[in-house]
């Protein structure tokens, strides 16, 4: 897991960011460039945290992490990046 976690509002599930990157040097930024090979979340049930879901490589593969929200009842997840030119993705979540 890398990155923050962010809880539902309803306190039942918590999505992170498990994507698989690397970088050749300390990065001291987390928002700085590296070299993402893939970028995917997970869903965890709490309180036992049992996975729920684990996405799909998630797209476009952006040179920066992608930022995660999770909806209140944390079935649906909005996926988006800091940048003009990417687009909202938005993932159900069973």
């Amino acid at each position: 897991m890398r990155g923050s976690l962010e809880i539902s509002a309803d306190g039942r599930r918590v999505i992170g960011y498990v994507g698989d990157e690397r970088s050749d040097e300390p990065q001291s930024d987390p928002e700085s460039t590296i070299g993402i090979r893939e970028q995917r979340f997970r869903v965890w049930a709490l309180p036992t945290w049992r996975v729920v879901a684990t996405s799909t490589p998630i797209q476009p593969n952006a040179p920066k992490r992608a930022q995660l929200r999770l909806s209140g009842k944390g079935d649906t997840v909005l996926v988006f990046w800091k940048f003009a030119d990417t687009p909202l993705v938005l993932y159900e979540v069973p």
